[in-house]
């Protein structure tokens, strides 16, 4: 049985070291356990969810609209942001989105800030 089970292993290291580019099997430790190796694996990845969720929250808190493209594209930059951070399980409440693109816009937009905020529906 212990035979059996040293086989599967080792295929299964082999199938998966196959699979798996250079570069992520590089920054793995190197284990003789299947189980163990996925297991580094997804540790590796829940690490790198962190990293880009803080990535993606620096990007989007320190945009500023500095008139370069589209209102619009700069507005869907934006939605594309928060839509990456929603897949990352952080919300950003749709209310919250839409003051912080109002308020990084250029003074210039000032009267869509105002009719914006007199206006009684959402």
């Amino acid at each position: 049985m212990r035979q059996k089970w040293d086989r599967a292993n080792r295929l299964c290291l082999k199938i998966i070291k196959h699979s798996i580019s250079d570069s992520i099997i590089g920054a793995i430790p190197d284990n003789d356990n299947a189980k163990q190796f996925l297991g580094a694996i997804g540790q590796r990845f829940i690490e790198s969810d962190k990293t880009e969720t803080g990535d993606l929250m620096d990007r989007l808190m320190s945009m500023k609209y500095d008139g370069s493209s589209g209102v619009r594209e700069y507005i869907m930059k934006m939605i594309h942001i928060s839509s990456k951070l929603e897949a990352l399980k952080i919300s950003i409440a749709e209310p919250f989105l839409v003051y912080h693109v109002l308020n990084s816009l250029l003074s210039q937009f000032n009267q869509l800030k105002v009719a914006y905020n007199v206006q009684r529906d959402k």
